[in-house]
């Protein structure tokens, strides 16, 4: 079996598709190992590489590298530092059939490090539960359509919120939040 490998044509990349993998790659801001020795790790892309043998490999600022076929596996790329994971230890490789175990995931998203005394202090704060009030601007169907709907459909109601809400942005929310604790602070 092993004089098969001697014949094999050995698979060249060129240039051009370097070119655009590292255009692509160098998009991501941040690079996390979510697997190996690694996991939990944070860097950032550095340059691509291709062997003699044509294996393709991603170099990281840090000095870690991996085959880009296995980059998706063991890697998570995102530009938002708000995306990425509390990995306290490799992720255990999950099964078709685990997957269909599952039924309910939750992900936590790791604290920003911050040399900010100002995070340090508040972190270091008793727990101060308070109520705040939020407004949010949102498109809702008039008050008739909403009771012409629910006399007209069986669970309406439920469709109508779900409807509203799957409608809402993230961002803003969070500015309504943020507003709401700026009026708090004034009052």
């Amino acid at each position: 079996m092993w004089f098969k490998n001697l014949f094999k044509k050995k698979k060249m990349i060129s240039s051009e598709k370097i070119e655009e993998l590292k255009e692509k790659l160098s998009s991501y801001s941040k690079y996390q190992w979510l697997k190996s020795e690694r996991a939990g790790t944070i860097t950032e892309f550095l340059n691509v590489a291709v062997e003699q043998d044509g294996a393709i490999w991603v170099e990281f600022m840090d000095g870690s590298r991996i085959k880009y076929e296995l980059l998706n596996e063991y890697l998570l790329k995102t530009n938002n530092e708000n995306e990425l994971l509390d990995v306290e230890a490799p992720i255990p490789r999950i099964t078709d059939e685990q997957k269909t175990n599952v039924s309910n995931v939750s992900v936590r998203t790791a604290p920003k490090v911050s040399d900010n005394p100002i995070h340090t202090l508040l972190k270091k704060q008793k727990p101060n539960p308070v109520n705040i009030d939020i407004t949010i601007e949102m498109n809702i169907p008039s008050a008739e359509l909403y009771n012409v709907i629910c006399q007209s459909f069986e669970n309406a109601d439920e469709e109508i919120v779900n409807y509203i809400v799957s409608g809402l942005d993230i961002d803003t929310i969070k500015n309504s939040v943020k507003d709401a604790i700026k009026k708090y602070y004034s009052e």
